[in-house]
């Protein structure tokens, strides 16, 4: 890498050999430094744009990001076109260096050096190597770096500078050279002094140079800093120290080395060894302490004695482990980063940052104070999730760290009995040694013998299937050095935790894992796909995954295929999903039998409509009832496990709980009842997406003629975004509920569900600003002429035609898109409103779509405009104007594109469409740059843009973006037209909008010269 160099303890510099590199403006320099101080790993462009422009960048941030790193890699590789520490990685971008080569990490070799010699005794060694860890710093780390991501390291480091200056200041106390550091300790307490640490090195240097009254007086300060601003009282060193100046405590002038013990690492232990230490360890007991009773020295039983201190029963109650645990390794890790802590002292310098993540709940203590409450880690997740299986893995991996022992409950909280955890503490005390008649009947002198008896210990407590904050309370700990591990179905929200794990089923690669783990690999790779379709039979869920895996290792002459068969029916898979002791439906029926019978009956109806997910708006359509009931009981499913949280306001099902539900809804539901269900869901999606287009097209005629009711049901949008998003986040829903009641092989499709889904399609494709997956909105559309058919509805066979002849069009398929739109036009008309220029325009769309059918196209909609204006549908004749210049442009014709243009902007504002005026400038930007009138065209696109971004049309930003980079091809101004490109790459990989995506890669890659790129 060429001698490559980077500084981040100060200014941030850089170097290759002796020369000092040019690092650019400050956000290239903020981007640099991100990648820097990550260590050679990934940075996703997300972290990137978020570290540098913050929560909110701006939509030109992802182009600004890929600049910056090519000038970085220009000005950091030796050939930029061959990089060798600056990589592009999947995703993202990582930065290699050399070892040494980033002064951090260079202060931290040196850290790690003055710790083994600190180890080995040798001090004067360990201070050495500390100052010059030291003077590595060159001033405020990342001097004139912008960014949140700057800030968070700059405050991490500094932290990590004043954990070293402790270091090497209780080296020095400990070399005997209290009388020179007495001055910088003064100082430093002065300006930290919330930082006991600083304070108790500054008394016992005061001590020692004999000064104890400054020594009682720092104390003093600190004691009242403490109260004013915290509230609190100094801490246990500090208070020990205090006393122990107060006493003249000869130990304080002993042998300076002997006195202070072995410093270790950093704050391990601190410059007075075992100060204060007089308690018993291990369990040991104080009359009126842990095992005491009414405060007489009652000890409960006789315990033997070794040594000062009583020896305790060490309780080993957890459940075995599996053998063959799989996956779960970030989750692993993060319990065991909780754990790590049990039964050692915190360390008090942090470990220096490497990525440039916000502290969570499992970072490592960074301040010298110690813990004063226990560590509590929650696992929750729905049932057969694995919550017990992590706990109980993670329990015994981590159990050396709990010398004190282990203790475990299954507290049934997911059933209709939860276990009395009043009882459950009379059981853990017997466990830890109190007889049966020592233990209180009362439950708050239980209560605090079962803490009593935890405190001073180092112990793991595994409270399995917990019902509520409620039942664990009781059985925390209440002092540090003990562990809890919790595992319910529902989050606890209120239980004041540690960190917690919020449990989803596995991936697919690690479902199949687990399966070969107990089925036998061989056997699952003899046939991929059978195996495959075994796996997303389980829903991915460890319980089925295991009882498949169970099955087949049972049966050693199963196929994988012939099981696979066997699960294929969705209507038998639960009760295949049995094996011994194990069985799926049971775990489910747990959580089910608890529910209220109106929480029962919503659980089974909600699970009828075949969704990705549901909105809180939709399920009180099914349910018939307010929102905010809705969300009630939504909260209350997703408490006790049976649906999931998915985006804010939305739901959704496993699909093994959709089964399940479905299984009971059977059983207890009448016919009409779930029949009605979906009709009531699809009238929401119907006046939903009428309101949505009335916000749009406010004096269009469709939206009364499919839906009459609209403007009194439906929600009310009070801008166009929020129509949008609204249509964006239901139209999986839209399409999936409409496939289901046409393709239903039971429920047969009502007169009135036709009616609903012929406007709920046709508005689909009125719709200006969206993206439409067009094959299902197709194939849907071709359904519902069939069923038409059968019914003898002419305006449910013409808007099926309509829309699927425009379906066709998107997706390549001209002639039979010219067949339908002919077929919808020639339908006899059918009652209500006349559509028949509604038809013709549909007409004019589709060959507007075909390279041969420009010329039909402005027939078509130029005859479809005429009437609409003569029948005072001033929307559709907008909408008509609208595609007569692409029509001309694409003929070569800009002066009459122009012209069109104009018409259809002014049709378009007196239809009061936003959408419709931002196509209509884009179409006029775009004859006038195929005109060479490019700062007119400037001026429109600029307008159509500030539109989108006033109005919130993200997906006719997306468009302008596109057109305005196309518009900037091929001419003098390639850097612009590259910039445009990138912003429009953007915009399109946020909207999934796949062919905006790989139309701006193109551009992108001519207004680069280069390839297109293949990533965003």
């Amino acid at each position: 890498m060429g001698g490559l160099r980077i500084a981040v303890l100060g200014p941030l510099r850089a170097w290759r050999g002796e020369r000092e590199l040019d690092t650019g403006p400050a956000q290239r320099r903020a981007v640099l430094a991100a990648l820097a101080l990550r260590s050679g790993r990934v940075a996703t462009a997300e972290d990137l744009v978020r570290d540098v422009w913050g929560a909110e960048p701006s939509a030109s941030a992802p182009a600004a990001l890929r600049n910056h790193v090519s000038r970085l890699r220009a000005a950091l590789e030796p050939e930029p076109s061959a990089p060798r520490a600056l990589l592009s990685r999947a995703g993202g971008y990582a930065l290699h260096l050399e070892d040494g080569a980033l002064d951090l990490a260079e202060a931290q070799r040196l850290r790690a050096e003055a710790e083994a010699a600190e180890a080995r005794g040798e001090a004067e060694a360990a201070l050495r190597l500390t100052g010059r860890a030291l003077g590595l710093w060159q001033g405020v780390p990342l001097t004139g770096v912008p960014g949140d991501g700057a800030q968070r390291h700059r405050d991490r480091l500094t932290e990590y500078r004043l954990a070293l200056t402790e270091a090497r200041l209780e080296l020095e106390l400990r070399l005997g050279r209290h009388a020179p550091a007495v001055a910088e300790l003064t100082a430093l307490a002065d300006e930290h002094p919330l930082r006991e640490r600083l304070r108790e090195l500054q008394m016992l240097a005061l001590y020692r140079c004999g000064r104890q009254g400054e020594a009682l007086a720092a104390f003093a300060g600190a004691r009242a800093v403490l109260a004013e601003e915290l509230g609190v009282d100094p801490g246990a060193g500090l208070a020990r120290l205090h006393q122990r100046i107060l006493t003249a405590d000869p130990a304080l002038d002993a042998d300076l080395a002997g006195a202070a013990g072995a410093v270790g690492s950093v704050g391990a232990v601190g410059p007075l060894g075992p100060v204060g230490g007089a308690g018993p360890v291990g369990g040991a007991c104080s009359v009126g302490g842990a095992g005491s009773v009414g405060g007489e020295g009652r000890e409960s039983g006789a315990r033997p004695v070794e040594g000062d201190r009583q020896i305790w029963p060490r309780p080993a109650q957890l459940p075995p482990d599996v053998p063959d645990f799989t996956a779960r390794t970030e989750d692993v890790a993060a319990l065991l980063r909780a754990l790590g802590g049990g039964g050692h002292e915190p360390r008090t310098a942090p470990v220096a940052p490497t990525a440039p993540t916000a502290p969570t709940a499992t970072t490592a203590p960074v301040a010298p104070t110690a813990p004063t409450a226990p560590t509590v880690w929650t696992v929750h997740g729905m049932g057969g999730v694995g919550k017990t299986t992590l706990a109980v893995h993670a329990a015994h991996t981590a159990r050396e760290r709990f010398p004190d022992g282990q203790l475990y409950a299954d507290l049934r909280g997911a059933g209709a009995e939860a276990a009395d955890p009043y009882d459950v503490q009379e059981v853990f005390l017997r466990a830890l040694g109190v007889a049966s008649e020592h233990i209180p009947a009362d439950r708050a002198e239980r209560t605090a013998l079962y803490r009593s008896r935890l405190a001073g210990r180092t112990l793991l407590v595994l409270l399995d299937n917990a019902a509520g904050t409620e039942q664990v309370s009781p059985l925390l700990p209440g002092t540090p050095g003990c562990a809890v591990l919790i595992t319910s179905r529902a989050p606890l929200a209120c239980l004041p935790t540690t960190g917690r794990t919020a449990l989803e089923p596995l991936s697919e690669a690690e479902a199949t894992g687990l399966l070969e783990r107990i089925a036998g690999a061989e056997r699952c790779r003899r046939d991929p796909d059978a195996t495959r379709d075994l796996v997303r039979a389980s829903g991915m869920l460890p319980l089925a995954v295991r009882i498949i895996g169970s099955r087949l290792a049972a049966r050693p002459r199963w196929s994988t295929v012939f099981l696979a068969e066997r699960l294929e029916d969705r209507r038998r898979r639960l009760g295949e999903l049995e094996t011994g002791s194990l069985a799926v439906e049971p775990v489910f029926d747990l959580g089910y039998s608890a529910l209220e019978p109106d929480h029962a009956r919503a659980f089974r109806l909600l699970a009828i409509p075949e969704v990705p997910d549901l909105s809180v708006a939709a399920a009180a359509a099914v349910l018939e009832c307010g929102p905010r009931a809705a969300e009630a009981v939504l909260d209350e499913l997703a408490h006790a496990g049976l649906l999931e949280p998915a985006e804010p306001g939305r739901y959704r099902y496993h699909d093994l709980l959709r089964l399940f539900a479905r299984h009971r809804t059977l059983e207890a539901d009448s016919s009409p009842e779930r029949q009605g269900v979906l009709s009531r869901i699809a009238r929401f999606h119907l006046a939903g997406t009428a309101a949505a287009v009335h916000a749009e097209w406010p004096h269009s005629r469709l939206r009364r003629a499919v839906d009459p009711t609209t403007g009194s049901t439906g929600p009310a949008f009070t801008d166009e975004a929020r129509a949008q998003q609204w249509v964006i986040n239901e139209l999986p829903a839209m399409l999936a509920v409409a496939a289901q009641i046409l393709d239903h092989p039971y429920r047969p499709v009502s007169a009135e569900d036709t009616a609903t889904l012929a406007g709920l399609l046709a508005l689909l494709t009125a719709y200006p600003d969206l993206s439409v997956p067009w094959s299902a909105l197709g194939a849907a559309a071709r359904t519902l002429t069939e069923v038409g058919e059968r019914h003898g509805d002419r305006a449910a066979v013409m808007y099926g035609c309509a829309v699927e002849a425009i379906a066709c069009a998107q997706t390549g398929r001209h002639e039979q898109a010219r067949t339908l739109a002919r077929r919808a036009h020639e339908v006899p008309p059918p009652p209500g409103p006349d559509m028949s220029h509604r038809m013709l325009h549909v007409r004019g769309l589709v060959a507007g779509r075909r390279p041969d059918g420009l010329t039909e196209a402005l027939t078509h909609n130029r005859r479809a405009r005429d009437l609409s204006r003569a029948a005072g549908d001033i929307s559709m004749a907008a909408r008509c104007a609208l595609e007569l210049a692409p029509a001309h442009l694409a003929l070569g014709r800009p002066d009459e594109a122009l012209e069109a243009a104009r018409d259809a902007l002014d049709g378009c504002r007196e239809a009061e469409s936003p959408a419709g005026v931002v196509v209509a400038q884009r179409s006029l930007a775009e004859a006038l740059a195929a005109l060479g009138r490019h700062d007119e065209a400037r001026t429109e696109y600029r307008a159509a843009l500030e539109l989108c971004e006033a109005r919130g049309l993200r997906t006719q930003h997306a468009r302008t973006l596109l057109s305005r980079a196309a518009a900037l091809a091929g001419t003098d101004r390639p850097g612009e037209a590259e910039d445009f490109a990138a912003l429009a790459l953007a915009a399109a990989v946020r909207l999934g909008d796949a062919p905006g995506e790989e139309r701006a890669r193109t551009l992108l890659a001519r207004a680069t010269g280069g390839a297109a790129p293949t990533e965003s």
